[in-house]
């Protein structure tokens, strides 16, 4: 192959698209990322043009045709990506979108696209010199590609405050998206066919299951983005640019067809029935959802804490974890260990959702928490709770900001247990409340609408082919 530009055929390199990391290309993993790859090959197609995927493969090299889209897998060193990259740019043809791991010293082709999904370095506790490390490597890349596309806002003031570039559209913002004519409240369902949805009260029994927007990187222990070198010891949500632990900044979330033997009970959700128990106590029925892939970076941490605080206090609450759990690392081990002892078991669920039936985990929830800790761009969980009119509460973390306004639309609160469960106690107890914030969550929504995405990555790739014709 060359890299010569070909007008009808648009390459996109990635960490991860197909099931690489668990050998099955048959499928895209389960996370965001892979989700963004998927719907911007469609767009591609829609164009009348060739999508073409090259993707870092762990288990070795694949060449395969995945819905009429070319994807071939790459084999790489762990602490060589950018070597990895360069090596796939090498051999792209036609328009060239890097499609992950901007973090990462990679020398660009001229010429090409790059994508942001999010701040991986924004922990507070993270060593000073490796944040000033990776603003080195980000002003590089926003010097040597000719747009930058961020998903949130976060990204395009993180690069107007630390690089220096003439042209302040270099870095655009194009939030990510939701289908809202999909994503839809209860109410408003009518007679959808197709979805598999049990009426809120019933039991939903077999569905497989895929978490919204995040993704978890195999059984080697790499979270989406967040690489971890599971065979070193690394915690499962940082990785490694150079020698210095920078987090990955792409994060997706689930995995398919996991933990679908999770049952859901006849009280799911059930808005705001009150009944009393033996000793006069109040039992509220309500669903408390947290639609993430279990990882650190994701708040899993704070979220257990919040739903052993919800149990003991609502004997008729239910929190649901809707999300991929990677064996065999230290949070899938201590998730295992307190869910397995928590005395409140029978009202825990774990469950992972398909991209098509994740919809009916919203719809039957009451209230979604987005505990995120770092690393987060335009959650998609949020946008999907919101479009399926949930209220949420949200950490105050990334593109999270760009999407909650707290006390109107949801709560936007510091990434710790205490305020996080703070918030949820207040929407549990107030039905009036999560009624409001659930209406003006779904408008909200309507403002990430997915055919506005389409529309404006079309028009950046059509402005990409007329320069590339031009030059």
């Amino acid at each position: 192959m060359t890299n010569e530009p070909k007008r009808d055929t648009v390459t996109i390199l990635t960490h991860s698209y197909l099931d690489g990391y668990t050998q099955n290309i048959t499928r895209p993993f389960g996370g965001g990322l892979e989700r963004y790859i998927h719907s911007l090959c469609r767009v591609i197609m829609k164009m009348g043009l060739q999508p073409i995927v090259y993707q870092l493969s762990y288990y070795g090299t694949f060449n395969t045709v995945y819905e009429g889209v070319q994807v071939r897998g790459w084999t790489y060193e762990t602490d060589k990506i950018a070597a990895a990259f360069e090596e796939m740019a090498e051999a792209s043809e036609g328009i060239l979108i890097y499609g992950s791991c901007i973090w990462h010293p990679i020398r660009y082709r001229p010429g090409s696209i790059g994508i942001c999904h999010g701040i991986s370095w924004d922990r507070h506790d993270m060593p000073r010199d490796t944040k000033q490390e990776v603003a080195a490597i980000i002003h590089e890349a926003v010097l040597q590609l000719d747009l930058v596309v961020s998903v949130d806002s976060q990204f395009l003031t993180y690069c107007r405050s630390v690089c220096c570039y003439p042209d302040p559209t270099r870095v655009i913002l194009l939030p990510n998206a939701v289908d809202t004519e999909w994503f839809t409240p209860m109410e408003e369902a009518g007679g959808d066919e197709g979805d598999g949805l049990a009426s809120k009260g019933e039991s939903n029994e077999g569905t497989e299951s895929v978490v919204s927007n995040e993704r978890i990187e195999g059984n080697r222990g790499m979270e989406s983005n967040e690489r971890i070198e599971g065979n070193r010891g690394m915690e499962s949500n940082e990785r490694i640019v150079g020698s210095r632990g920078i987090e990955s900044n792409e994060r997706i979330e689930g995995n398919r067809g996991i933990e679908s033997n999770e049952r859901t009970e006849g009280s799911r959700g059930i808005k705001s029935k009150e009944r009393i128990e033996g000793d006069g106590a109040r039992s509220t029925q309500l669903r408390v959802l947290f639609p993430r892939r279990l990882s650190f970076e994701r708040g899993i941490v704070p979220m257990m804490l919040v739903a052993t605080s919800l149990l003991q206090e609502y004997p008729g609450v239910t929190v649901e974890f809707a999300g991929e759990l990677v064996e065999k690392t230290p949070v899938a081990i201590a998730f295992r260990l307190w869910l397995d002892s928590h005395p409140h078991r029978d009202r825990i669920e774990h469950r992972v959702y398909s991209f098509d039936e994740v919809r009916m985990a919203y719809r039957n929830a009451d209230i979604a928490v987005i505990p995120t800790i770092f690393s987060e761009g335009t959650s998609l969980a949020c946008l999907e709770a919101m479009s399926c009119g949930i209220p949420v509460v949200s950490s105050n973390v990334g593109g999270l900001n760009d999407i909650v306004i707290d006390g109107l639309n949801g709560r936007l609160v510091p990434p710790q247990a205490e305020t996080l469960t703070a918030a949820v106690k207040t929407l549990m107890d107030d039905d009036a409340l999560r009624r409001s914030m659930g209406k003006l969550a779904r408008l909200t929504a309507l403002a990430f609408d997915q055919r506005k995405w389409h529309a404006q990555w079309s028009a950046i790739i059509e402005a990409q082919r007329e320069k590339l014709q031009r030059d």
